[in-house]
Protein backbone atom coordinates (compact mmCIF):
# COMPACT_ATOMS: atom_id res chain seq x y z
CA UNK A 1 0.00 0.00 0.00
CA UNK A 2 2.43 2.23 -1.39
CA UNK A 3 1.98 6.26 -0.55
CA UNK A 4 1.57 8.27 -3.85
CA UNK A 5 2.56 11.50 -1.63
CA UNK A 6 3.47 12.46 1.72
CA UNK A 7 0.75 12.88 3.84
CA UNK A 8 -1.42 15.63 3.82
CA UNK A 9 -4.60 16.52 5.89
CA UNK A 10 -7.01 15.32 2.89
CA UNK A 11 -5.66 11.72 4.11
CA UNK A 12 -8.17 11.63 7.07
CA UNK A 13 -10.83 11.88 4.68
CA UNK A 14 -11.26 8.45 3.90
CA UNK A 15 -11.24 7.77 7.63
CA UNK A 16 -14.14 9.97 8.36
CA UNK A 17 -16.36 8.94 5.78
CA UNK A 18 -16.16 5.27 7.09
CA UNK A 19 -16.55 6.03 10.58
CA UNK A 20 -19.33 8.61 9.74
CA UNK A 21 -21.18 5.52 8.18
CA UNK A 22 -20.25 2.89 10.56
CA UNK A 23 -21.87 5.22 13.07
CA UNK A 24 -24.78 6.24 11.36
CA UNK A 25 -25.14 1.43 11.12
CA UNK A 26 -25.01 1.13 14.40
CA UNK A 27 -27.25 3.99 15.56
CA UNK A 28 -29.92 2.82 13.02
CA UNK A 29 -29.16 -0.97 14.84
CA UNK A 30 -29.55 0.97 17.67
CA UNK A 31 -33.11 2.67 17.07
CA UNK A 32 -34.48 0.21 14.71
CA UNK A 33 -33.36 -2.95 15.61
CA UNK A 34 -30.68 -4.85 17.95
CA UNK A 35 -28.15 -2.41 19.83
CA UNK A 36 -24.30 -3.23 20.14
CA UNK A 37 -22.64 -2.61 23.40
CA UNK A 38 -20.32 -0.18 23.58
CA UNK A 39 -17.81 -2.46 24.33
CA UNK A 40 -18.34 -4.58 21.51
CA UNK A 41 -18.68 -1.39 18.85
CA UNK A 42 -15.00 -0.80 20.75
CA UNK A 43 -13.60 -3.89 20.15
CA UNK A 44 -14.61 -3.40 16.19
CA UNK A 45 -13.22 -0.15 15.66
CA UNK A 46 -9.71 -1.08 16.91
CA UNK A 47 -9.61 -3.95 14.56
CA UNK A 48 -10.86 -1.94 11.59
CA UNK A 49 -8.10 0.56 12.72
CA UNK A 50 -5.65 -2.07 12.73
CA UNK A 51 -6.48 -3.43 9.65
CA UNK A 52 -7.18 -0.23 7.13
CA UNK A 53 -5.44 2.63 9.60
CA UNK A 54 -3.22 3.59 7.15
CA UNK A 55 -5.39 3.34 3.83
CA UNK A 56 -7.96 5.37 6.04
CA UNK A 57 -6.07 7.87 7.74
CA UNK A 58 -2.92 7.52 6.42
CA UNK A 59 -2.53 8.11 2.72
CA UNK A 60 -1.68 4.83 1.25
CA UNK A 61 -3.93 3.06 -0.92
CA UNK A 62 -5.60 -0.66 -0.85
CA UNK A 63 -4.23 -1.49 -4.32
CA UNK A 64 -1.30 -3.46 -5.80
CA UNK A 65 0.24 -0.28 -7.55
CA UNK A 66 3.28 -2.60 -7.65
CA UNK A 67 1.74 -4.47 -10.73
CA UNK A 68 1.68 -1.34 -12.97
CA UNK A 69 5.55 -2.16 -13.09
CA UNK A 70 4.64 -4.49 -15.55
CA UNK A 71 2.56 -1.33 -18.19
CA UNK A 72 3.29 1.06 -19.97
CA UNK A 73 4.45 3.94 -19.31
CA UNK A 74 5.19 2.73 -15.56
CA UNK A 75 7.72 0.20 -16.54
CA UNK A 76 10.87 2.60 -15.40
CA UNK A 77 9.27 3.33 -11.59
CA UNK A 78 11.00 1.62 -8.85
CA UNK A 79 9.59 -1.74 -7.04
CA UNK A 80 7.87 -1.18 -3.81
CA UNK A 81 9.07 -3.77 -0.58
CA UNK A 82 7.20 -5.89 -0.28
CA UNK A 83 6.81 -6.90 -3.67
CA UNK A 84 3.02 -6.42 -5.38
CA UNK A 85 0.91 -9.98 -5.49
CA UNK A 86 0.41 -10.37 -9.23
CA UNK A 87 -2.21 -12.56 -8.83
CA UNK A 88 -3.69 -8.99 -7.87
CA UNK A 89 -3.91 -8.03 -11.04
CA UNK A 90 -7.67 -7.95 -12.03
CA UNK A 91 -8.01 -5.14 -9.67
CA UNK A 92 -5.92 -2.30 -11.57
CA UNK A 93 -7.01 -3.80 -14.35
CA UNK A 94 -10.82 -4.78 -13.94
CA UNK A 95 -12.14 -3.46 -10.60
CA UNK A 96 -10.62 -0.34 -10.41
CA UNK A 97 -11.00 0.96 -13.89
CA UNK A 98 -14.75 0.19 -13.71
CA UNK A 99 -15.19 2.56 -10.45
CA UNK A 100 -12.88 4.93 -12.44
CA UNK A 101 -15.29 4.82 -15.35
CA UNK A 102 -18.44 5.38 -13.00
CA UNK A 103 -17.58 8.03 -11.47
CA UNK A 104 -16.50 9.84 -14.86
CA UNK A 105 -19.69 9.30 -16.11
CA UNK A 106 -21.54 10.51 -13.27
CA UNK A 107 -19.76 13.63 -13.23
CA UNK A 108 -20.28 14.23 -16.91
CA UNK A 109 -23.84 13.77 -16.31
CA UNK A 110 -24.50 10.42 -18.18
CA UNK A 111 -26.10 7.33 -17.22
CA UNK A 112 -22.84 4.79 -15.86
CA UNK A 113 -24.30 2.06 -19.04
CA UNK A 114 -20.54 1.88 -20.78
CA UNK A 115 -17.01 1.97 -20.49
CA UNK A 116 -15.99 3.51 -23.74
CA UNK A 117 -11.74 3.22 -22.57
CA UNK A 118 -12.06 0.06 -22.69
CA UNK A 119 -11.70 -1.80 -26.28
CA UNK A 120 -14.32 -1.06 -28.24
CA UNK A 121 -16.54 0.02 -25.54
CA UNK A 122 -16.99 -2.42 -22.39
CA UNK A 123 -20.75 -2.93 -20.28
CA UNK A 124 -20.77 -1.24 -16.50
CA UNK A 125 -24.48 -1.61 -15.60
CA UNK A 126 -24.24 -4.90 -17.58
CA UNK A 127 -20.95 -6.35 -15.79
CA UNK A 128 -21.98 -7.32 -12.38
CA UNK A 129 -18.19 -6.69 -10.95
CA UNK A 130 -18.58 -3.24 -11.84
CA UNK A 131 -21.19 -2.82 -8.92
CA UNK A 132 -22.80 0.21 -10.23
CA UNK A 133 -25.90 -0.71 -8.03
CA UNK A 134 -24.62 -2.55 -5.21
CA UNK A 135 -24.59 0.06 -2.13
CA UNK A 136 -21.09 -0.58 -0.74
CA UNK A 137 -19.76 1.26 -3.88
CA UNK A 138 -22.86 3.35 -3.94
CA UNK A 139 -21.62 5.12 -0.43
CA UNK A 140 -18.30 5.30 -1.39
CA UNK A 141 -18.78 7.65 -4.70
CA UNK A 142 -18.23 10.98 -2.52
CA UNK A 143 -13.94 9.79 -2.94
CA UNK A 144 -12.50 8.98 -5.63
CA UNK A 145 -12.07 5.78 -6.68
CA UNK A 146 -8.16 5.24 -5.28
CA UNK A 147 -8.94 6.30 -1.73
CA UNK A 148 -12.79 4.45 -2.14
CA UNK A 149 -10.85 1.04 -2.77
CA UNK A 150 -9.98 1.06 1.17
CA UNK A 151 -13.36 2.60 2.30
CA UNK A 152 -15.47 -0.25 0.71
CA UNK A 153 -12.83 -3.00 1.61
CA UNK A 154 -13.31 -1.35 5.60
CA UNK A 155 -17.08 -1.47 5.09
CA UNK A 156 -17.12 -5.04 3.69
CA UNK A 157 -15.16 -5.92 7.11
CA UNK A 158 -17.80 -4.05 9.34
CA UNK A 159 -20.74 -5.40 7.56
CA UNK A 160 -19.56 -9.28 8.68
CA UNK A 161 -18.79 -8.42 11.71
CA UNK A 162 -21.70 -6.11 12.95
CA UNK A 163 -24.31 -8.27 11.26
CA UNK A 164 -22.64 -11.86 12.22
CA UNK A 165 -22.80 -10.69 15.96
CA UNK A 166 -26.13 -9.55 16.27
CA UNK A 167 -27.08 -12.81 14.34
CA UNK A 168 -25.39 -14.99 16.43
CA UNK A 169 -26.69 -12.76 19.79
CA UNK A 170 -30.33 -13.94 17.99
CA UNK A 171 -29.40 -17.49 18.08
CA UNK A 172 -29.78 -16.90 21.75
CA UNK A 173 -25.66 -17.17 22.27
CA UNK A 174 -24.12 -15.09 24.84
CA UNK A 175 -22.13 -12.13 24.10
CA UNK A 176 -18.72 -13.43 23.91
CA UNK A 177 -19.56 -16.11 22.21
CA UNK A 178 -21.01 -13.71 19.88
CA UNK A 179 -18.11 -11.61 19.56
CA UNK A 180 -15.68 -14.70 18.72
CA UNK A 181 -17.85 -16.12 16.02
CA UNK A 182 -18.10 -12.62 14.73
CA UNK A 183 -14.19 -11.43 14.65
CA UNK A 184 -13.93 -15.35 12.95
CA UNK A 185 -15.94 -14.79 9.78
CA UNK A 186 -15.49 -11.31 9.91
CA UNK A 187 -11.71 -11.38 9.55
CA UNK A 188 -11.82 -14.63 8.41
CA UNK A 189 -9.87 -15.93 5.05
CA UNK A 190 -12.37 -15.64 2.81
CA UNK A 191 -13.60 -12.46 3.60
CA UNK A 192 -9.78 -10.74 4.28
CA UNK A 193 -8.78 -12.85 0.85
CA UNK A 194 -11.21 -11.40 -1.27
CA UNK A 195 -11.86 -7.88 0.76
CA UNK A 196 -10.94 -5.87 -2.28
CA UNK A 197 -12.95 -7.80 -4.93
CA UNK A 198 -16.79 -7.89 -5.66
CA UNK A 199 -16.82 -11.40 -4.29
CA UNK A 200 -16.31 -10.07 -0.37
CA UNK A 201 -19.83 -8.27 -1.18
CA UNK A 202 -21.80 -11.53 -0.54
CA UNK A 203 -19.85 -12.27 2.26
CA UNK A 204 -20.25 -9.50 3.93
CA UNK A 205 -23.98 -9.33 3.35
CA UNK A 206 -25.23 -12.89 3.96
CA UNK A 207 -25.06 -11.91 7.71
CA UNK A 208 -27.40 -9.27 7.07
CA UNK A 209 -29.49 -11.33 5.33
CA UNK A 210 -29.38 -14.07 7.89
CA UNK A 211 -30.66 -11.37 10.69
CA UNK A 212 -33.13 -10.04 8.75
CA UNK A 213 -34.87 -13.42 8.50
CA UNK A 214 -34.24 -14.14 12.63
CA UNK A 215 -36.24 -11.42 13.24
CA UNK A 216 -38.62 -11.78 10.61
CA UNK A 217 -38.47 -15.46 12.41
CA UNK A 218 -38.92 -14.11 15.83
CA UNK A 219 -40.76 -10.78 15.65
CA UNK A 220 -42.22 -10.57 12.21
CA UNK A 221 -43.03 -6.59 12.26
CA UNK A 222 -42.44 -4.36 9.09
CA UNK A 223 -39.39 -2.82 10.13
CA UNK A 224 -38.09 -6.63 9.59
CA UNK A 225 -39.39 -7.19 6.47
CA UNK A 226 -38.02 -4.05 4.88
CA UNK A 227 -34.37 -5.16 6.29
CA UNK A 228 -34.76 -8.42 4.74
CA UNK A 229 -35.95 -6.03 1.45
CA UNK A 230 -33.03 -4.36 1.60
CA UNK A 231 -30.36 -6.52 2.58
CA UNK A 232 -31.48 -9.30 -0.01
CA UNK A 233 -31.62 -7.08 -2.41
CA UNK A 234 -27.81 -5.79 -1.84
CA UNK A 235 -27.00 -9.57 -1.70
CA UNK A 236 -28.34 -9.52 -5.22
CA UNK A 237 -26.04 -6.51 -6.12
CA UNK A 238 -23.25 -7.86 -4.99
CA UNK A 239 -21.11 -8.41 -8.10
CA UNK A 240 -20.25 -11.99 -8.10
CA UNK A 241 -23.53 -14.40 -9.35
CA UNK A 242 -21.69 -17.47 -7.69
CA UNK A 243 -21.29 -16.04 -4.38
CA UNK A 244 -24.63 -14.42 -4.71
CA UNK A 245 -26.40 -18.20 -5.52
CA UNK A 246 -24.24 -20.01 -2.39
CA UNK A 247 -25.32 -17.16 -0.20
CA UNK A 248 -28.80 -17.55 -1.07
CA UNK A 249 -28.87 -21.11 -0.91
CA UNK A 250 -27.23 -20.64 2.42
CA UNK A 251 -30.73 -18.72 3.66
CA UNK A 252 -32.69 -20.61 2.52
CA UNK A 253 -31.40 -23.46 4.64
CA UNK A 254 -31.51 -21.56 7.52
CA UNK A 255 -34.94 -20.31 6.80
CA UNK A 256 -36.54 -23.71 6.02
CA UNK A 257 -34.32 -24.99 9.07
CA UNK A 258 -36.38 -23.10 11.80
CA UNK A 259 -34.72 -19.48 10.80
CA UNK A 260 -33.99 -18.78 14.62
CA UNK A 261 -35.09 -19.55 18.38
CA UNK A 262 -38.48 -19.24 19.29
CA UNK A 263 -39.91 -15.63 19.51
CA UNK A 264 -39.29 -15.33 23.18
CA UNK A 265 -35.80 -16.84 23.29
CA UNK A 266 -34.95 -14.34 20.51
CA UNK A 267 -36.63 -11.46 22.44
CA UNK A 268 -34.92 -12.36 25.32
CA UNK A 269 -31.12 -11.66 23.92
CA UNK A 270 -32.31 -8.92 21.50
Amino acid sequence: MPPITDWIPVDLLPGLWAGALALLLWSALRRWYDALPVRILAVFAAVLGILFGPVLFGGKLLLPLDGLRGQVPFRSLPPVAPHGNLLQGDLLQLVAPAQAAIRTALREGRLPLTNPLAGEGTPLLGDPQAQVLQPISLVALPLPWWRAAGVMATLRVLLALTFTYVWMRRQGLGEGPSLAGSLAYGLGGFVLLWVGWPIANAAALLPAVLYALARCRQQGERKDFLLLTLSTASLLLAGHPETIIYALLVATVFWAGGGALSREAGEGRG
